[in-house]
């Protein structure tokens, strides 16, 4: 009996430990693997899931994070949940039915690395491990057209060439019209018809008295005659010389604005090249990106779908909560679960791998009476640069009063973030919704600061009813997200009172309303972008184009100048070659004159002498 009472006691002993390490080491491990398998059948991508640990005593489900993976890059997370823990209700869940009391989430992340403690260094950390930018959609990313579109390399490298290929022009056309000036030169001319002149006088002075000497004096006219046609042959060069160097400037200077007119073409086509292209354009930065920013997000609401409980044969109320803009529609159903989601992080880079832009949401607890007694709610988004100290404030505060609600919004600049585009900032839209009517309009700029107060009167029986909307006050406040990395910008949406109402029904708002927004909102961001995109491409064309009718206009005047100086000097050496044509023949005319002359003397002197001889 004692060892039968041993065996028992060994044998409860193993069970024991068995069943601890069971649950201490299996059983979470084991729901755990199962919910990763699940999640992945479903969402058809991998799921990784985190410390869980199930409750068996208070049915609380906790986990530090779940991360759904990008199908096509594994290294890459599309949605991050933080520390969550959820509590079931064990009774209902041993009749088949999931009955979820609480849903606390401590942070979600679209994109990125997933960073669920509010601890500066390890956010800095992560950010530095996280190599890969989130593909985060931007909806507004106007002051990066020139870049996109590369209009900057086209104003900057092809118009530069051009402009030195002109300067180059100007420059041979200076060397061109040197070389016309040298080759006018006629100092050598001069020389050779001074020594005529000597050559000239001295046969004057020395005239033939004898038959020898006239003999001589014939070898002297003949050598003139040769310094002559050396002379002669001397201008014909030189004239030949002048025409070649003037025939080669004027190809020269043809061909350079030739290649000119060539440049011009070449930038032209270019810009039309991208202007034809801008639709593609539109759609690969504007379409795609925001859709796959909203598919990422969506992952987002349909785990919480996966999690909501089955609708209620009765609900004893229905109502929504439609967030626009850059959040998703997002409901609970049932009457008893207490929400909270304490932050919600989408973060990405703008440019600079050590700054981030964050979205986080800070939501109370929403319980099934529809009020928040003495709580605030805050939205918050804020953009900033761990290596910058400026800092840009935008909030905006609802405050519940009798008939009223005060709605302000102000940016204070903290620092000096206007060195941006005007376009951004000036054109911030934002969407206020309150009860059961919207207000919409533009934050207006002011020296350094942005501030717009709007009135709100919330009397309902003003307004057409809307089933959209509760009874009770209701407020979003929609900003674009268009902040760069190197500005610091922070918002906080303060609603007091009967804020939030509960939907029942998550399917019809991921439907047809989801998607019309959608559809709307890009055709608005289309239209926004294909307007600003035709003024950029209108003003770099026009900046460019009288920039080239600039340099042809001026490089045609200079080498019409030039054309002028060549002509006048070609004529002026001309004129100067007619009179030193002209001096020769006159002294060779005077010489044959002369040289006849004295031919006629000496056959005087000859018959003479043959008439004493023969007499």
């Amino acid at each position: 009996m004692k060892i039968f009472n041993k065996k028992i006691l060994v044998l409860f002993i193993i069970v024991a430990i068995i069943a601890v390490i069971f649950r201490l080491f299996l059983l979470d491990w084991i729901i755990e693997t199962g919910f990763e398998i699940a999640s992945g059948k479903i969402l058809k991508t991998k799921v990784s899931i985190d410390g869980l640990h199930l409750g068996l005593t208070d049915g609380r489900l906790t986990f530090n994070r779940l991360m759904v993976l990008d199908k096509k890059n594994k290294s890459r997370s599309l949605v991050s949940l933080g520390e969550t823990e959820t509590k079931i209700n064990l009774k209902a869940l041993l009749r088949s039915q999931l009955d979820i009391e609480l849903i606390k989430i401590s942070g979600v992340e679209v994109g990125g690395e997933f960073i669920y403690k509010d601890n500066q260094e390890a956010n800095e950390e992560a950010m530095k491990k996280n190599k890969k930018p989130s593909q985060l959609a931007s909806y507004y990313e106007m002051d990066k057209i020139s870049d996109r579109l590369n209009i900057a390399e086209i104003t900057n490298l092809d118009s530069l060439a051009t402009f030195k290929r002109i300067s180059e022009a100007s420059t041979n056309i200076d060397r061109v019209s040197a070389e016309l000036l040298r080759g006018m030169g006629n100092s050598d001319l001069d020389d050779r018809v001074n020594q005529l002149s000597k050559d000239w006088s001295l046969l004057q002075k020395n005239q033939p008295k004898s038959v020898t000497d006239y003999a001589d004096y014939l070898k002297q006219l003949d050598e003139v005659k040769k310094q002559l046609d050396l002379v002669n042959d001397k201008i014909n060069e030189r004239k030949n010389l002048v025409q070649n160097s003037y025939d080669k400037g004027t190809q020269e200077i043809i061909a350079i604005k030739k290649q000119s007119d060539t440049d011009i073409k070449t930038i032209n086509n270019k810009i039309d090249l991208i202007s034809s292209k801008q639709n593609n354009f539109v759609s690969e930065i504007i379409g795609d990106r925001y859709m796959a920013y909203i598919d990422k997000a969506k992952f987002v609401f349909d785990i919480i779908k996966k999690l909501k409980n089955k609708k209620s044969d009765k609900p004893s109320w229905k109502e929504k909560i439609f967030f626009k803009g850059t959040d998703i529609p997002f409901q609970i159903r049932d009457q008893k679960p207490k929400v909270l989601i304490e932050k919600i992080l989408l973060s990405g880079w703008w440019g600079k791998k050590d700054s981030s832009n964050e979205f986080l949401a800070v939501i109370s607890e929403l319980t099934s009476d529809q009020r928040v007694r003495n709580k605030t709610t805050k939205l918050r988004i804020k953009s900033k640069e761990y290596s910058s100290i400026k800092r840009t404030d935008i909030f905006a505060e609802m405050d519940n009063r009798k008939d009223t609600d005060i709605i302000s919004v102000n940016i204070n600049s903290l620092g000096n973030p206007l060195n941006r585009s005007y376009w951004d900032l000036a054109q911030i839209p934002f969407e206020i919704i309150s009860g059961n009517f919207g207000v919409s309009g533009n934050i207006k700029m002011v020296g350094n600061d942005f501030t717009t107060v709007l009135q709100v009167n919330t009397d309902k029986t003003k307004f057409k009813k809307d089933e959209n909307y509760n009874n009770g006050n209701f407020l979003h406040l929609m900003l674009a997200s268009v902040f760069e990395h190197n500005d610091k910008f922070q918002l906080t949406v303060s609603m007091r009172g009967d804020v939030f109402a509960i939907d029942s029904n998550i399917d019809e708002l991921l439907g047809k309303e989801y998607s019309a927004f959608i559809e709307n909102k890009k055709k608005e961001i289309k239209e926004q972008f294909q307007k600003e995109f035709d003024k950029q491409v209108r003003l770099q064309t026009a900046s460019l184009t009288d920039q080239m009718n600039s340099a042809k206009k001026n490089l045609e005047q200079q080498f019409s100048e030039e054309n002028k100086k060549a002509e006048a000097e070609l004529n002026k050496i001309s004129k100067e070659l007619q009179k030193v044509e002209q001096a020769i023949k006159a002294e060779e005319n005077k010489i044959n004159k002369q040289i006849q002359s004295e031919n006629n003397k000496i056959q005087d002197s000859i018959n003479q002498g043959l008439k004493s001889l023969f007499k």
